[in-house]
């Protein structure tokens, strides 16, 4: 029996643009992920001798099972005839679900990491990548880490050098946000099409002007699921550095140590920027 366990990362958007809709009915997205310290745990046995089974169980009952992308993710790899014999996927959850921070994407991004890691002969990262490409648009990212620029639906990924470490705090609303719904919400004007700025520029602004933090499906999320203004509100009056996460519901503040009282309902989790290196 061969095993490993690896982390799984959040991922913030500290960027997020939608530049028009496509023909397919996806938007063009241009978008700077970065990992965050804060992560599930997600264990992968093989044993190779074993029959081509898979099973996947969480510490959260409601993903276990061949519904979990990771399940999706183990039979990605056999597809292309990667010889895996029996696999266990066993994830202890903490990142929460709907909450805008790619725990399902990041899980599956996890165990293709650890499936490859235990293979004599492990695919490609090309291959790799087109398996991430194809259970989401975000999981591609999760197989670097650190600081990436994203376009196309998200999925086009270009490593960006990490940004410096920052603390920051996450506000999670008990609220649990669909991203085709904060899509459909987008008005005309929000929908595009407009200009991309491209890695270069958006590597320097957020480096260098706090400004440079965006999210254009804010106004949607907050248009497709009312409550979450209530937040949004609280936030404002504190005149606090925040922003949406993803297509939402999870609030990023940009600082440390500042809930003392949050809101009835929300939890409140402290991070950090994680580098690259920490996701090998």
């Amino acid at each position: 029996m061969l095993s490993t366990t690896v982390r799984a990362p959040a991922k913030i958007n500290i960027y997020l643009e939608v530049l028009g809709r496509r023909a397919d009915g996806y938007h063009d997205l241009e978008t700077v992920f970065q990992a965050l310290s804060w992560h599930d745990l997600v264990k992968v046995s093989i044993d190779p001798d074993g029959p081509p089974h898979t099973k996947v169980t969480c510490t959260d009952a409601r993903l276990n099972g061949p519904d979990n992308l990771a399940h999706r993710a183990v039979s990605a790899l056999r597809h292309r005839s990667c010889q895996l014999g029996s696999v266990h996927v066993h994830i202890t959850k903490h990142l929460p679900i709907g909450g805008g921070l790619g725990g399902g994407s990041s899980n599956a991004a996890a165990v293709l990491r650890a499936v490859t890691s235990l293979l004599p002969d492990p695919p490609p990262m090309p291959t790799l990548t087109a398996v991430a490409a194809e259970l989401g648009a975000d999981v591609p990212f999760f197989l670097h880490g650190g600081t990436a620029y994203a376009d196309g639906r998200g999925d086009h990924i270009l490593p960006l050098d990490d940004l410096p470490s920052q603390a920051v705090t996450l506000l999670l609303p008990p609220i649990a946000c669909a991203t085709p719904q904060v899509f459909a919400a987008l008005d005309d004007r929000q929908r595009g099409p407009r200009q991309a700025c491209g890695p270069a520029t958006l590597s320097t602004r957020l480096r260098h002007d706090h400004g440079g933090r965006h999210n254009r499906l804010q106004a949607a999320c907050a248009r497709a699921y009312p409550a979450i203004m209530e937040l949004f509100t609280w936030l404002d009056q504190r005149r606090l550095p925040w922003l949406l996460s993803g297509s939402g519901s999870t609030c990023i503040v940009f600082a440390d140590g500042v809930m003392d009282d949050p809101p009835p309902g929300v939890q409140v989790v402290t991070s950090r920027f994680a580098s690259r290196a920490e996701l090998s």
